[in-house]
Parts: C-alpha cells; structure tokens; sequence
C-alpha cells in the first residue's frame, strides 16, 4: 500500500473505516485490516483484557478471561467488517464474566466506536442500569479516551447518548426494546433463577 493510501485511511475515524471495508469483498477487507495492522486504532487497548488492565486497578488476566477476551475481540473485528456475529459466553459464577465480558466489553466497544447504539441487557434492570452507569463514569473521567464524549443533553444514566450519535441502554428483559435497536447487544444472566428459567 503506498503512503498516500495509507495516509488517507489513517484519517478515517473507526467508523468511517468500518464503512470502508464493510463495502469490500470479504478477502479484500481482511487483506487491508492486515495491511493496516490496526493502525487506526492503535492507540485504544487491543482486546478487552487490555481495556480492563487499564480500568480496573489490579485487574488480573487470567487464562479464562484472556481466553475470553480474544473470542469477544474477534467477534467484534467481524461486526466491524459487516457480518453478524452471536456469542455465548457460560462460565461459572464469580469467575469475571460480568466484568470482563459485560462492562469492560461494552467500554472498549464504545471507545473504538463511539457512534455506534450499544445496549446491555439483564433480568434485573437495576443491575444493568449500574453498568450503564460505570460506563458512564469512565467516559466522564476522560478514561475512555478524550474521543468519547457524553453528549449534554444525555438523558439518564440508564440511557444516554455520545457527541457522535451512539446510544447506550440499559434495560431489562422485562422492558421493552421496540424502537430502540442496537449495533452490539450485550445479555448478561437474562434469567432470575432455576424457577424463572424453567417457567413457560
């Protein structure tokens, strides 16, 4: 690729070159994410574990969530180039799915796109308000990268909105999601319990 190119789709942002290669034939667009090894998002954390590394003091990658990190990353990298992509994540309880896979996951999804609608989904609404919120916070101290804004007249935090134009919802799956639609949905424990799962 000649510096001119190069030069050109460096100054894409994330989601003006997501388009770009959403447009290409797939071997096309895999061979210019090759070419461009990631440059324009070079200076956001890789994965997910990356992203946790450097929001959670103390944060331990440990082979599971390393593991899991670079499934959620690759499936990303697909939504990212156009395709639909469904992940099931089962772990046991307290092993950091929710912290890696649900709130850390849906940060660095929003700092490499921060115009994309983004939606985290619970059978508790509260519970997934609360991430919402974390998120939130992490954009409103800058963590996420100075390219993330909140936009001022955001709404609340279980719903509220980028200078870009994403969207972040948190709701339950009690709630309704007619009208709203996201880019990525993240589910996290969509049932209350065994009583709840086995219900008609």
């Amino acid at each position: 690729m000649d510096d001119e190119l190069r030069g050109l789709l460096a100054g894409l942002d994330p989601d003006e070159l997501a388009d770009v290669i959403a447009g290409l034939p797939l071997p096309a667009a895999v061979a210019l994410l090759d070419e461009l090894g990631g440059a324009a998002a070079s200076n956001l954390p890789a994965t997910p574990a990356d992203m946790a590394a450097h929001l959670i003091p103390g944060f331990v990658a440990r082979p599971h969530l390393l593991y899991l990190s670079d499934r959620v990353a690759n499936a990303v990298r697909d939504v990212e180039a156009g395709r639909n992509r469904r992940l099931i994540v089962e772990m046991p309880p307290r092993t950091g799915k929710t912290t890696l896979g649900t709130l850390v996951t849906s940060a660095w999804i929003l700092a490499r796109h921060p115009s994309w609608p983004i939606a985290l989904v619970s059978h508790d609404g509260r519970l997934a308000t609360s991430w919402g919120r974390q998120v939130r916070r992490w954009v409103e101290a800058g963590r996420l990268g100075g390219h993330v804004k909140i936009a001022p007249d955001a709404g609340a935090v279980g719903q509220w909105e980028t200078t870009d134009g994403g969207k972040f919802l948190s709701i339950s799956t009690r709630e309704s999601f007619t009208g709203k639609g996201a880019r990525v949905i993240l589910v996290d424990d969509p049932v209350k319990d065994f009583v709840d799962a086995h219900s008609a």
